[in-house]
């Protein structure tokens, strides 16, 4: 059993009463929420992803179903895939 789940988030109009304003280095960028992302199909849409300029957060809880050593070494690949740190998030 294994648990996959992709969330597109639509770009939202500013509302004037927020302290923060999208106007930073994601300004503009879709943000896309993986869950499992660690595993072997959440890795691979996650680098797609990130190689079609979206903004990726994983969330991947990372137990041992399968060998851990390989969501580490495919969390160590994300974070290799990408050079602007701010494009993807773990949690």
């Amino acid at each position: 059993f294994f648990s996959l789940s992709i969330h597109f988030f639509e770009k939202m109009a500013p509302y004037s009463g927020l302290v923060a304003e999208s106007s930073g280095l994601n300004a503009g960028m879709e943000t896309v929420l993986v869950t499992g992302g660690c595993g072997f199909i959440g890795s691979h849409c996650s680098k797609e992803l990130l190689t079609r300029g979206y903004r990726v957060i994983v969330v991947d809880e990372m137990n041992g179903y399968y060998d851990i050593r390989i969501k580490e070494r495919n969390l160590r690949e994300l974070r290799n895939w990408v050079s602007e740190t701010d494009r993807f998030s773990f949690y």
